[in-house]
């Protein structure tokens, strides 16, 4: 979306308006996955939507265990991504897909940025869950763990791939996003703070779940959303650009916190204005409890370097 001179256009305004897409899936089935979230796609595009979020692995489905180290499956992906893509084509609309994909004998649970036809860069999921009735680490390996910086997939050569990727709308400077996946959100110090320090001011997270009803209630509570909507008409956007590949050099050089706008995508969230718990109704104990369960919360801040950069209370960017 695009601003023009009409006043009641809300992107004139310093306004957004971002989709959430939560297509009907099938496990193991991406012909079919595409065909709904091409069609959610369009329908966002219709709304005037400049961005639209799907779930986590939408395109295989998430519960599709160690199927996923088959190749006929991740060859089906590989076609539902370029189907996508060519469906993008002529959209003006931001996609941001789920899907499982192979780089260098390793398996990866990413997120696809698609805008116009072309893949402008692939985000890997950083923390994988190993608890309760997580085991993602049986099938994939972290965005630590990537050998490259750079792929080819679906006809785009020289994808940008990490996870500290940012993106800047190019007719809304404003509109600058990051994308994490699930379990990154749930960890002290998530990717996603390192952006908002970075600069971004929308944060996606792709996220799903097996077979717990719980976990909606749990994962709306946790994610937050400020972002405005309202009716507006505008031809679209013709242009995104890349402002950083890799948008902080080392991570640690910042702890501070940061307010951003976020998105979450999973099964029922809608756009609305949600409220946090108030810590103080939190027990210690389950504080204690849920850290020694998820283990992922120590491998996303190693402990040496918390306890050296700790004592100081603000620290620069690097250059």
């Amino acid at each position: 979306m695009t601003r023009n001179g009409n006043f009641f256009n809300l992107y004139n305004h310093d306004f957004i308006r971002i989709a959430v897409g939560v297509p009907s899936v099938r496990v193991a089935d991406p012909a079919y996955n595409a065909e709904h979230t091409i069609a959610l796609i369009r329908d966002a595009a219709e709304r005037k939507a400049v961005l639209v979020l799907f779930p986590e692995l939408g395109l295989s489905a998430y519960s599709c265990d160690d199927l996923f180290q088959q190749r006929a499956l991740l060859d089906a992906c590989l076609d539902a991504i370029a189907a996508v893509v060519e469906a993008s084509a002529k959209l003006p609309i931001v996609s941001v897909v789920g899907a499982p994909l192979e780089i260098d004998h390793h398996l990866h649970n990413c997120a696809v940025v698609i805008h116009r036809g072309k893949i402008l860069g692939v985000v890997p999921k950083t923390n994988l869950p190993n608890y309760r009735e997580f085991y993602e680490p049986r099938q994939f390996t972290s965005a630590d763990a990537a050998m490259r910086d750079e792929i080819d997939l679906a006809g785009s050569r020289a994808v940008p791939f990490g996870n500290n990727l940012i993106f800047q709308h190019e007719e809304q400077p404003l509109l600058t996003f990051h994308a994490e996946i699930c379990e990154d959100l749930w960890v002290p110090i998530p990717p996603s703070s390192y952006a908002a320090l970075a600069g971004a001011t929308v944060l996606l997270n792709l996220s799903a779940s097996n077979r717990f009803r719980p976990r909606f209630q749990s994962r709306r509570v946790r994610g937050r959303s400020s972002a405005g909507a309202s009716q507006g008409p505008g031809p679209g956007c013709r242009k995104l650009r890349r402002i950083a590949r890799r948008a902080w050099p080392d991570p640690m050089a910042h702890m501070e916190s940061a307010r951003s706008a976020s998105a979450t995508a999973s099964s029922r969230v809608a756009a609305t204005r949600l409220r946090m718990r108030s810590a103080e109704s939190a027990g210690l104990d389950r504080a204690h409890a849920e850290r020694c369960r998820r283990t992922c919360s120590g491998a996303s801040a190693p402990a040496k370097d918390v306890r050296d950069r700790a004592p100081r209370k603000s620290l620069a960017a690097d250059p």
